[in-house]
């Protein structure tokens, strides 16, 4: 990289920093609450370098660097809010049993849990095969027509809890 390219990529992050904090708001707990848009969970999201990322990445990744393709967690279990103290990188694993040790287990889908489910082209043998295999997550998702997150609650037992 550049020096040019470094200098753009750091006030690009400047620019998303000040972005976090002008659209987030301070509250008791610590938390900086996301006040733009939230999708259906509760999590805040932004457009950057126009893409729509899930604002509480978007901070991690502006104040202390990319997550990658680890998990964003948050330890006030508060998902909008976007305050990078409040925040870690966890895995998928990881990212499971924090919801079920802070007891938000419900808050999962509980479609593909059914055996004759519709909604789903999954079979039993198929989510026998997904947790035997030893094919990464996304390769799993293209070979089975469904997301990474599904691919990794089956293999979790979260969703498929009856086989």
């Amino acid at each position: 990289m550049t020096h040019d390219e470094k200098c753009a990529t750091l006030f690009r992050m400047k620019t998303v920093q000040q972005r976090i904090i002008d659209n987030s708001k301070p509250v008791d707990t610590g938390c900086w609450e996301w006040q733009k848009h939230k999708g259906e969970w509760g999590y805040g999201a932004i457009k950057v370098a126009k893409k729509v990322l899930l604002a509480h990445r978007a901070s991690y990744a502006a104040f202390k660097g990319p997550p990658g393709d680890l998990c964003v967690l948050h330890t006030c279990d508060n998902p909008g809010c976007v305050n990078p103290e409040h925040l870690w990188l966890g895995t998928n694993k990881d990212n499971v049993n924090d919801k079920v040790k802070k007891g938000r287990q419900s808050r999962i889908s509980t479609h593909c849990t059914k055996p004759n489910d519709r909604r789903t082209n999954l079979t039993k043998e198929d989510v026998l095969a997904i947790r035997a295999s030893s094919e990464n997550q996304p390769t799993l998702a293209k070979k089975y027509n469904i997301t990474q997150s599904n691919v990794s609650m089956i293999i979790n037992r979260v969703t498929w809890t009856h086989i």
